[in-house]
């Protein structure tokens, strides 16, 4: 059940438009090799065992829209190490992607001015997370897998609950299933600032954050930036089916909850 994420860099320059990092430059201004860059051996070896295990490409178009099954063919580092080694062999900040979109996401992380792909990334998974100062639970699973129920049984009066779903139609003033996805970047937003808080938080005694999570990596960095604990719920894809159909959500909304639980599971199948 496990998921990486990885690639084997290149810095392309276009014109002026592209920058190449200090980390890859030698003293004299020079470009490092790709060795010495740490794209020698041990890192051949390396990615080759991972897209071994990660076959698939796992970039946000490609998985999280589950629009299309691509074969991947690079590692890629989620963050861009800049010559940082130990961001470099963090198995946690690897992907697997196709050739395709690991080129659009370089053209992105070269751009000199930033991108709105950068942008949306940071978004939805910030980067600048304490741990919590507070207990904090990540509550992770397939869509109506269980965990709304979960956390009403056991969050306490003075909890604080983080919930996509809930911070939605606090902002929009529409039930989630009727909120256009036009108010996902504010709910976005509102959610991190949140998570931001907890650092800091002496209101509360404990914190649920609830999140569907289906990459067993993208759990693990939540958890490790949160200091959380996690509590998986996973009932087989037929029950989250049965119960997805058995709610009153507007048409459209079922197929991209039915789309979002057949994602959830064949991330996690092997």
């Amino acid at each position: 059940m496990s998921r990486l994420k990885t690639l084997k860099p290149r810095v392309q320059t276009i014109g002026n438009r592209l920058s190449v990092s200090p980390g890859y430059l030698r003293p004299d201004g020079r470009k490092l090799s790709p060795s010495a860059r740490g794209y020698d051996r041990r890192w051949e070896k390396a990615r080759a065992l991972f897209l071994r295990a990660h076959p698939l490409c796992q970039c946000r178009e490609c998985d999280e829209g589950r629009k299309r099954i691509t074969p991947a063919e690079v590692v890629d580092h989620v963050k861009p190490h800049r010559g940082n080694m130990a961001l470099f062999w963090d198995e946690l900040n690897w992907q697997a992607m196709s050739k395709r979109c690991h080129d659009r996401k370089t053209w992105f992380e070269t751009l000199g001015d930033g991108s709105q792909q950068r942008d949306f990334d940071e978004t939805r998974m910030p980067s600048d997370l304490a741990p919590s100062r507070i207990p904090c639970v990540m509550v992770c699973g397939p869509p109506n897998g269980g965990k709304h129920p979960y956390v009403s049984q056991h969050a306490g009066p003075n909890d604080v609950v983080i919930d996509l779903d809930q911070i939605t139609p606090e902002l929009s003033g529409l039930p989630v299933w009727e909120a256009g996805i036009e108010w996902l970047p504010k709910a976005l937003t509102e959610r991190n600032r949140r998570l931001r808080a907890l650092a800091s938080d002496t209101a509360h005694a404990r914190a649920w954050f609830l999140i569907n999570a289906p990459d067993q990596r993208e759990r693990a960095l939540w958890a490790r930036m949160l200091g959380a604990t996690v509590v998986l719920l996973a009932p087989p894809l037929d029950e989250c089916i049965r119960r997805i159909n058995a709610e009153p959500y507007r048409a459209g909304y079922t197929e991209r909850m039915l789309d979002a639980a057949q994602h959830w599971w064949a991330r996690n199948a092997t």
